[in-house]
């Protein structure tokens, strides 16, 4: 069979995977409302530079993303150093993957952003591959103390970092927004 003629399935495919993220979830929403309070497990992230600027968004979004799920279940956010019932940490990985070049498969010529953000025209190689980031959340939940895990839940979606920062924005919503589904 022809790649040619697999190509459309191949792109329905990826975009339908594309639109749903992946979740694991170990435990239930319902155990958290027996506990009134949490607390991030560390710190909030500062700092200046300009590759920092994606971090900062970065946790501050998570941050602000899961605590609105979790004051929506009737958790009060206290602050690092008091004392919670609950705390919460988080991991947000980035891992490149290559898929075929499924936008321009003949080829052709495509608009992308330079790394000052400005519009360069480029050629497409039919035979290129793109490379996305599949981003990966993961919020725990643990008791007061750290000893036992009363929530888990894991989501996934791919980004592409090529685009602006809202497309990161958004993915991280649906992620969080995916995790706390009643």
């Amino acid at each position: 069979m022809s790649l040619r003629l697999l190509m459309p399935f191949l792109f329905l495919l990826l975009s339908a995977c594309h639109q749903i993220p992946v979740q694991d979830i170990q435990g239930s929403l319902g155990e958290l409302s027996r506990f009134d309070s949490y607390r991030w497990g560390w710190p909030a992230l500062k700092g200046g530079g300009r590759h920092d600027q994606d971090l900062l968004l970065q946790d501050r979004l998570v941050r602000e993303s899961v605590g609105q799920q979790l004051t929506a279940l009737g958790l009060a956010q206290r602050a690092e150093d008091q004392t919670a019932s609950l705390v919460v940490d988080y991991k947000l990985l980035f891992t490149p993957e290559q898929y075929a070049n499924l936008e321009q498969p003949q080829g052709g010529w495509v608009w992308k952003r330079d790394q000052e953000g400005e519009l360069q025209r480029s050629r497409v190689d039919p035979n290129a591959t793109i490379t996305l980031d599949r981003a990966t959340l993961n919020v725990t939940v643990f008791n007061s103390d750290k000893s036992q895990v009363i929530w888990e839940g894991q989501a996934s979606d791919l980004v592409d970092h090529s685009h602006p920062p809202e497309q990161i924005i958004r993915a991280i919503q649906k992620m969080v927004k995916g995790l706390f589904v009643r």
